[in-house]
């Protein structure tokens, strides 16, 4: 989709009252989305139809049945391709791949709402980011990985650049609870880094904006404060080093 498609679609949910937009207080010229309390409330009619409608697919099935039921799904994505699993735990990085992107939104949002009910919840923001992804002379100059173990997206970090700047924002980093505290955070963070377009020369993180994350995972990945006193709080760079 395009921006224009993006911007009719907020604008369609913005007018039947399923999100809300407020400033952004980094940049009082950006309007931050998220999803209502209406709009929360849908979402949630909509995974409680679909763990029903699972439910009444495998629910009622024996023990032996959901079993021939996995293994016939696991030949299945043998026959289509094994990219991205490897059986033996090990943790895959790639580019995100068409038709990923609505999993991860979906996951983000699930794992955040869990871990912050009282925050602003990040969806619509998420699909945002999303649509307005850039590419520059052929090269990305956005970048969005997602991280695998044995075939699962068990993470993903999005770094955008700033526009006329040799610098890059890291905006979203998010990691499966069932997978953290085994690297995969800073095996994004790494492969993000080398995906960046080459004129990025500065990345920086906002570490309230990434709360699953403690201020030691920045400095053990190479980030500092900055060094002028004026500079806002819990803003930590990074400089990039080029081979």
């Amino acid at each position: 989709m395009d921006k224009a498609q993006i911007s009719r679609i907020l604008s369609r949910m913005f007018s039947l009252g399923l999100i809300d937009k407020t400033v952004d207080k980094w940049n009082l010229k950006s309007r931050l989305i998220q999803l209502s309390d209406r709009g929360r409330t849908l979402l949630d009619e909509f995974d409680r139809e679909a763990e029903a409608s699972l439910q009444a697919v495998v629910g009622n099935r024996s023990a032996s049945g959901r079993r021939r039921l996995l293994e016939a799904t696991q030949e299945i994505t043998s026959i289509l391709g094994t990219a991205g699993y490897t059986g033996d735990g090990k943790t895959i990085i790639r580019d995100i791949r068409q038709g990923e992107a609505g999993w991860v939104i979906h996951r983000h949002s699930t794992i955040f709402s869990r871990d912050y009910p009282k925050s602003p919840q990040p969806e619509a923001q998420l699909i945002a980011d999303f649509a307005n992804m850039r590419t520059s002379a052929g090269q990305r100059s956005d970048c969005m990985k997602v991280a695998l173990r044995d075939g699962d997206i068990v993470g993903w970090v999005f770094i955008r650049a700033q526009k006329k700047k040799q610098t890059a924002e890291l905006v979203h980093l998010c990691v499966e609870p069932t997978s953290r505290r085994i690297g995969v955070g800073t095996t994004l963070l790494q492969a993000a880094l080398a995906g960046c377009a080459s004129k990025v020369k500065t990345l920086l993180a906002r570490a309230d904006a990434q709360p699953d994350f403690p201020i030691n995972f920045f400095e053990k990945n190479g980030f500092h404060p900055p060094r002028t006193p004026s500079s806002e709080k819990g803003l930590y760079l990074k400089a990039i080093d080029r081979p």
